[in-house]
């Protein structure tokens, strides 16, 4: 692989025309993904929301551990939640990263034992104490 000069960028708004060129796409996610990061644009949330959501994700990451534990993933049938650096794993490697997932916010499902796996991730988010969700 080439030396990285710039993040890839990846404009989502071709999939509105019907003239895209889905494999060109698709290869330039692939060899997007192959670097481990990339800039989407075109996908039309307006600049307000962005900052919001960068400055909810700054002030959560600067809580203390503890308060931000509160909402572990492993709390959550859903996966939904944080996950602390190092607990997971990429190749048989720790990863060097934190995050949480969070995702639309519907009931969660009730599933059987001869549904498909994926559906048991439908389901609400956690939220830290004191913080409040988007449907509050």
């Amino acid at each position: 692989m080439a030396q990285l000069t710039a993040l890839p960028v990846l404009d989502i708004s071709r999939f509105r025309t019907p003239d895209t060129d889905r494999a060109a796409f698709l290869a330039e996610l692939r060899s997007a993904h192959e670097v481990g990061f990339f800039y989407v644009t075109g996908h039309g949330v307006p600049a307000a929301l962005r900052d919001e959501a960068l400055t909810a994700a700054r002030a959560f990451f600067a809580l203390p551990e503890k308060r931000r534990l509160e909402i572990e993933n492993l709390n959550s049938p859903q996966f939904r939640g944080y996950t602390r650096t190092g607990t997971e794993y990429t190749a048989g490697s720790a990863d060097w990263r934190e995050q949480t997932d969070i995702g639309p916010e519907p009931a969660a499902l009730g599933t059987g034992p001869d549904d498909p796996d994926y559906l048991r991730l439908i389901g609400p988010n956690q939220w830290p104490s004191g913080a409040r969700s988007a449907t509050r």
